[in-house]
């Protein structure tokens, strides 16, 4: 077995089907169907049970795995201590989070990050899905009040201003609520929701990016939280400022524990935490800095 029969192992467990793994690494479904049955054949092993909902490893599988993400890892390293004496960084880093937050940094910092580093490829993928960052792949994340999963590095990068806002031609006394409701977050918005909203209050939509309640406050659903760095920009909303003080909310970044400290990552991450507090500034304030 050699790395390019690993590749195809990692690639089918971390995406589930021979489909997704071929799209991945870029070959035709039908040469992962191949190698993949050489591979257990070489093995004499099956590493995978087949289904109609995908690939699930097995006990011999995991076990495979688990040692062809070390391998990744250690060739993660090599080539980074190859590199070292480059000023460039080098290879491909993916970044996940939410649709909105991924444009806002696109829009404010990777420029010049990619300017200074020719031989750097950033891969953003939105998605709403907590992705789990199979230990070894050169993937970071960005998440608002979600707890790391076992293996993940965490760390907070900058704090995003929210505040309650209106169509301009609504009473915000009498307007009902779309509200932002994230069911994986731990800790705010939604306790902050709680807490903002009484009892009775009637919410009307609810959605899990700030893209969706923008839409409905800005057709005329009714009241509710967004990021100012985005509010503030629209000319049909007016901001509730009288009676709810803004939301702090912090993004973190998430990391694979084996790959975390290479320089791809550290330089990403380091562009971030520039990043973070002028992308999401709330433009009628010094509230970040």
């Amino acid at each position: 077995m050699n790395w390019d029969d690993l590749k195809i192992v990692l690639a089918i467990a971390r995406n589930g089907t021979q489909s997704a793994a071929a799209s991945v690494l870029t070959v035709d479904q039908s040469t992962i169907a191949r190698r993949l049955t050489a591979i257990e054949t070489s093995l004499n092993v099956a590493l995978f049970v087949r289904s109609k909902s995908g690939f699930m490893p097995t006990q011999a599988g995991e076990q495979v795995i688990q040692r062809a993400a070390a391998v990744e890892t250690h060739i993660q390293w090599l080539e980074d201590e190859a590199q070292s004496a480059e000023k460039d960084l080098h290879g491909p880093v993916t970044i996940v989070g939410n649709h909105w937050t991924l444009s806002q940094i696109i829009r404010s910092g990777v420029v010049d990050l990619l300017s200074k580093n020719q031989g750097l490829e950033l891969r953003f993928v939105a998605s709403s899905n907590h992705w789990s960052l199979t230990q070894g792949h050169p993937e970071i994340a960005l998440w608002f009040e979600i707890d790391p999963k076992d293996g993940e590095f965490a760390a907070p990068v900058g704090q995003v201003p929210y505040a309650t806002y209106v169509r301009e031609d609504l009473n915000p006394d009498t307007a009902q609520w779309v509200s932002f409701m994230d069911p994986r977050a731990q800790r705010a918005p939604n306790r902050w929701l709680a807490k903002l909203q009484s009892p009775r209050a009637d919410v009307r939509l609810t959605g899990n990016d700030a893209g969706l309640v923008l839409a409905a406050i800005q057709s005329g659903v009714g009241k509710g939280l967004l990021p100012c760095c985005i509010a503030e920009h629209m000319p049909n909303l007016k901001r509730i400022t009288s009676t709810f003080p803004p939301l702090i909310r912090c993004l973190h970044v998430h990391a694979n524990t084996g790959t975390v400290k290479t320089r791809r990552i550290q330089q990403v991450i380091t562009m971030l935490r520039d990043t973070i507090p002028t992308a999401f500034a709330d433009p009628t304030s010094n509230l970040i800095k």
